[in-house]
């Protein structure tokens, strides 16, 4: 049973202990998780991000001094330009200066072997098939962001010259055709520092894998094409892989919900805007979860939610950054097939216990956490929906729950904050809100995974919701109309 009544402080004191201890690194826990919008930890330059602390591999984590958190805009809206190691933007350049691909890669088989025996196939090209994007085709417009492994950019993807290499045309069906020849994307790399590493290079790939064979759906994030940066031998092309996808240009949900935050006099999206959005990140995991083998995100967080905009106006919600996924039969069902044989990005065991698997490991955001991920324990697809709640909660009561972590305690007060949760805590929920958004998120972090509902389960109830009015009715007590001066309900 959960404990109606927040900590009185929000560092907890049987913590304290933790408060030495650096963060992990990437696809282990992180105050706001390693990855986000568009699948990169990133700070957005010129935007405001909630997140001044971003985890770097074998280090403590960059946090701001106490001294110059003046206010909660200052403290939260710092950028991360100034991590070890940051690239000064522009294309990836793979190769050596003496030319060719730099010596690992050139005494080394490991990644492309590893490709082979498992995909089948020996470069990018026979991976993606007619999806396959030459670099010459992406002219760069600016860097959307970056962390510790990746770095994003919004580019423009040229048409591709008849009888070409990657001719076929974007996405091979996924991306809609347009009335322009030139269609804005978003482009994943990998940072120079990381290609050295096989297990990331490998997490990549799957990733890449897996949005391009998962069967499209309205709230995942459109997968166009993959390209590699270096193409002069086989281990360069897959340690230098890029990523197209889609351009959302409404944003992440986590910058919307921050918005609202800072801005409580002016409402930035209705509660029918938060139901709906809620409806299809549950629609997008239960299409995940119900795949086979099964898709576990494990790293869902408001960051990496993005906003696509309608043509009509307003903006769908879908669901991106499958870095940290692991993939696990459906019941009945033996692992494989469309997965390729990948199971997890880091290679965990994954033997099944009592309809829960035998993956361990601190993988995700604290904030987001599901008890049994943070302690430790074996767990299943329910772990989603235990994020999906956190989620849930964030956007019906416009509130960062990490932003307010960081600004009133510390780098480790997210880390607390999971222990606490574990212990049986949750945030209060709001009185005002309609039972049944009240009902849902207190079922998704139920402590116990048996007790969380499906995201299909969830996603019909939130529909059902919209259909009812009483979105509408409740409307006005969930805050002020759009540009009145006054509080909303925090």
């Amino acid at each position: 049973m959960a404990a109606d009544a927040p900590p009185s402080e929000p560092l907890p004191s049987a913590f304290a202990a933790l408060k030495e201890r650096p963060f992990e690194s990437s696809g282990k826990a992180t105050p706001d998780g390693p990855t986000t919008a568009h699948g990169v930890g990133w700070s957005t330059p010129g935007l405001q991000t909630p997140s001044p602390c971003l985890s770097l591999r074998g280090g403590p984590p960059h946090s701001l001094d106490a001294s110059n958190r003046s206010s909660l805009s200052i403290a939260l809206s710092r950028r991360a330009s100034t991590l070890p190691g940051a690239a000064a933007g522009g294309l990836l350049t793979a190769r050596s200066a003496s030319g060719g691909a730099p010596r690992l890669w050139r005494t080394s088989t490991a990644l492309s072997d590893r490709v082979s025996s498992t995909l089948g196939c020996a470069t990018v090209e026979e991976l993606c098939g007619d999806s396959f994007i030459p670099t010459p085709r992406l002219r760069k417009i600016k860097a959307l962001g970056e962390g510790a492994f990746a770095e994003v950019e919004k580019a423009q993807l040229l048409p591709a010259a008849a009888g070409t290499a990657g001719a076929g045309g974007a996405g091979a069906g996924n991306w809609p055709a347009s009335g322009s020849d030139k269609q804005i994307v978003a482009v994943k790399r990998l940072k120079p520092h990381v290609l050295e590493s096989e297990r990331d290079c490998w997490a990549f790939v799957s990733e890449a894998r897996l949005l391009m064979t998962v069967p499209p759906h309205p709230s995942i994030v459109k997968y166009v094409g993959l390209g590699c940066q270096d193409a002069s031998i086989l281990e360069a092309q897959w340690r230098t892989l890029f990523l197209v996808q889609e351009f959302a240009a409404g944003g992440t949900l986590k910058k919307k919900v921050f918005d609202a935050m800072l801005e409580p006099s002016r409402k930035l999206y209705s509660l029918a805007d938060a139901v709906q959005w809620g409806a299809q990140i549950a629609e997008g995991l239960a299409h995940m979860h119900g795949h086979s083998p099964r898709v576990i995100h494990r790293d869902l967080k408001a960051e990496n939610v993005l906003l696509r905009p309608r043509s009509e106006g307003g903006h769908d919600a879908c669901i991106a950054d499958f870095g940290l996924h692991a993939l696990l039969p459906l019941p009945g069902r033996p692992q494989g097939g469309a997965s390729g044989g990948i199971r997890e990005d880091g290679g965990e065991g994954a033997a099944e216990q009592g309809g829960k698997y035998r993956m361990t490991g601190q993988t995700g955001a604290f904030v987001y956490m599901a008890p049994e991920v943070l302690l430790g324990k074996p767990y299943n697809e329910k772990v989603d929906v235990f994020s999906f709640g956190v989620i849930l909660y964030e956007l019906l009561h416009r509130r960062m729950i990490v932003a307010e972590l960081m600004h009133l305690g510390d780098a480790e007060a997210a880390r607390n904050h999971a222990f606490s949760v574990a212990a049986g805590y949750r945030m209060p929920i709001s009185r005002d809100l309609p039972e049944v958004l009240q009902g849902i998120v207190a079922a998704c972090w139920a402590d116990k995974p048996k007790d969380r509902p499906s995201m299909a389960a969830v996603a019909a109830q939130l529909r059902a919701l919209e259909a009812s009015g009483e979105v509408e009715q409740a409307e006005a007590r969930f805050g002020p109309p759009p540009g009145a001066a006054c509080c909303t309900i925090m």
